[in-house]
């Protein structure tokens, strides 16, 4: 290694350090590990006000340590889904008064409440767990241990997942794609305001083709044209 340079630190010893001062800073009940893929050994003589306590000192590490990604939601799901299993329905309220986002509770609890300890894995994140979470945890295993072996992204498990489904349902997952594609982009559109269409269109789309031409005189005036036909059409229906 030359001169004073350090090796960048591992994943690993990353979320390692990022446990660890998470554990230093919170007060656990006696007894419980915070480990890298959650909470073991929380008591059960913990109120609904300790867990939430809890769980909210976890929150506060995980938006100061942004840097080491999502590591401790697995800590902050088993704090709230111990004090639910401990306290059900009546620990709603508790969970609602702690101020955070209630998506990222919920997000949280969850995966935590999907996912048992034994089939979670130190070697992958938070979220590749959160994409197989509503499957069996047997099923749930096989696919982690594929996204561990291959090194695949978050994105890359949920597109192999989802052309799995599309071929367990006999449609090709080619097709699949093309549909959920064409899903993604009516619902993009449809979050438009209909003033906004042909601007979309346009510039999201075709411009950058004015850019490849080898006559930019005749890509332009191909572009004016298209333009002025979609104006027209939108004029006719009544649309901007």
């Amino acid at each position: 290694m030359a001169g004073n340079e350090l090796a960048a630190p591992t994943p690993a010893e990353v979320v390692a350090e990022a446990v660890g001062l998470a554990a230093s800073a919170i007060a656990l009940p006696d007894g419980a590990t915070l480990t890298p893929i959650g909470i073991i050994g929380l008591p059960a003589w913990m109120q609904a006000a300790d867990t939430v306590a809890l769980a909210s000192g976890l929150l506060r590490r995980f938006a100061v340590a942004m840097n080491v990604g999502n590591v401790l939601m697995w800590a902050v799901g088993d704090a709230y889904a111990h004090g639910e299993r401990l306290h059900g329905s009546d620990f709603e309220d508790a969970m609602a008064a702690s101020g955070y986002a209630p998506q990222t509770i919920s997000n949280a609890l969850w995966v935590a409440r999907n996912v048992p300890y034994t089939v979670r894995r130190g070697d992958l994140s938070w979220t590749h767990h959160e994409v197989v979470a509503a499957l069996e945890p047997g099923v749930q295993r096989a696919w982690l241990l594929m996204a561990a072996e291959g090194d695949w992204s978050t994105r890359q498990l949920a597109a192999e997942l989802r052309e799995a489904r599309d071929r367990d349902e006999g449609v090709d997952p080619g097709v699949g794609r093309a549909v959920r594609a064409l899903e993604r982009a009516s619902h993009d559109v449809a979050e438009l305001w209909s003033s906004q269409w042909t601007d979309a269109l346009i510039d999201g789309l075709l411009s950058p083709l004015e850019q490849m031409a080898p006559s930019p005189d005749g890509w332009h005036g191909f572009l004016v044209a298209l333009r002025e036909r979609i104006d027209g059409m939108l004029e006719e229906k009544g649309v901007g």
